[in-house]
């Protein structure tokens, strides 16, 4: 196992206070994640990860590590090759939003089926949906009835 550093270790080497370090977890879950950048400890407290302390030397930093800055040259001064060094961001946030609303909708549809499962339509409903599908019942009465299984007899099609 890589190398794990306590919050006065990690303030002591960045140089920021030991609270700097858990407003940031707190407020930061979203960059800095448990059991990436950090653990917890046997008595519940927080040891960060080497990959942990590079993302808060990178917050540190204002969201730019001393290596970014140094390393940055634009490769292109045409504006037409925009779309060719913007693509791999606007594919990962693109990666990020639709894995988002992925888990939303799947969400709401497993809600929705687990609703409908304890909650059966009524006969009126029922003729309601067959109607907005554009089917139409050959015998409705059939299907207003209130036994459990309504079927249509042969030959009413």
């Amino acid at each position: 196992m890589s190398d794990v550093y306590s919050n006065q270790q990690v303030a002591e080497l960045l140089g920021i206070k030991e609270g700097t370090l858990r407003t940031w977890k707190a407020r930061k879950s979203e960059q800095i994640q448990e059991n990436t950048h950090w653990v917890k400890s046997g008595d519940g407290g927080t040891l960060w990860t080497e990959t942990g302390v590079e993302m808060l030397r990178h917050l540190c930093n204002g969201g730019v590590s001393t290596t970014e800055t140094a390393s940055f040259q634009p490769e292109t001064d045409d504006p037409t090759d925009l779309t060719n060094r913007y693509t791999p961001i606007i594919e990962t946030v693109s990666d990020a939003i639709a894995n988002q609303i992925l888990s939303r909708i799947d969400a709401t549809v497993t809600v929705r089926v687990k609703h409908h499962l304890t909650k059966p339509m009524t006969a009126n409903e029922r003729v309601s949906v067959l109607s907005q599908m554009g089917l139409k019942a050959a015998n409705p009465e059939l299907l207003l009835q209130q036994s459990t299984t309504n079927y249509l007899p042969e030959g009413e099609i």
